[in-house]
């Protein structure tokens, strides 16, 4: 597995995601360290995986 960092688009934010991706797949999304989200995730962007 690895962890690809991207932006979550739900929002204007900008807030980091880490996505786990297995076998071309995400797997599951965590939160990056990042200014705007400070390493934590809205509901939207750790449901919206």
């Amino acid at each position: 597995m690895k962890k690809v960092v991207t932006v979550c688009p739900y929002c204007a934010s900008g807030c980091k995601i880490n996505l786990v991706v297995d076998n071309g797949k995400i797997v599951r999304a965590e939160a990056a360290q990042g200014k705007t989200n400070q390493g934590t995730l809205c509901l939207k962007g750790y449901y919206g995986w």
